[in-house]
């Protein structure tokens, strides 16, 4: 049985896919019988062709291939990814990650010990961290970016505290 589901979503990412896939494997600390991997790439179907030789010619079956053939963006891709897991916690990573830390056996023990546990996020290093924070919803982008940015330096993160400036209802 899989614990763990990874879901990386593709878009002409063929230089960084080979990458983040070896830096799983590299830095994956729980047995491969327990990791899945699912690329869906919303490519055209001649870039998911390439894609998937150079995939399966290096890892086989071990990393599952999706072509998306109706691209809806990255949010759909990982809906599609997320529908094939076989495992309850699912990870999804962009392209061009490639990890630095042993995290997944950290990952499954958390939500081993806290039941209640929806959500795990991870530190970005490098470049000037602010991808996560360039967002239209944030009013206070002004403020909140150099806040962002002295607490990612510090190594200081607060759970709640970013996500007390809007309060989101979620609908099922």
């Amino acid at each position: 049985m899989k614990k763990l589901s990874i879901i990386i979503v593709t878009y002409n990412s063929l230089k960084d896919i080979l990458n983040c896939i070896e830096a799983i494997y590299d830095k994956s600390d729980i047995e491969d019988e327990f990791l899945e991997i699912i690329v869906v790439d919303n490519s055209s179907a001649d870039v998911f062709e390439t894609m998937k030789s150079m995939i399966e010619l290096k890892y086989g079956n071990k990393v599952r291939i999706i072509h998306n053939y109706e691209n809806k963006g990255y949010g759909q891709g990982n809906n599609i990814g997320i529908k094939y897991a076989l495992s309850n916690i699912v990870c999804v990573i962009n392209p061009d990650v490639l990890l630095q830390n042993f995290v997944f056996s950290k990952i499954l023990n958390s939500f081993k010990e806290d039941t209640r546990l929806a959500m795990i996020g991870g530190k970005q290093l490098g470049g000037i961290n602010l991808s996560f924070w360039i967002r239209p919803e944030f009013e206070l982008f002004i403020v909140t970016t150099p806040l962002c940015l002295l607490l990612n330096k510090l190594n200081l993160y607060f759970q709640r505290f970013f996500f007390s400036f809007r309060s989101f209802t979620f609908h099922r």
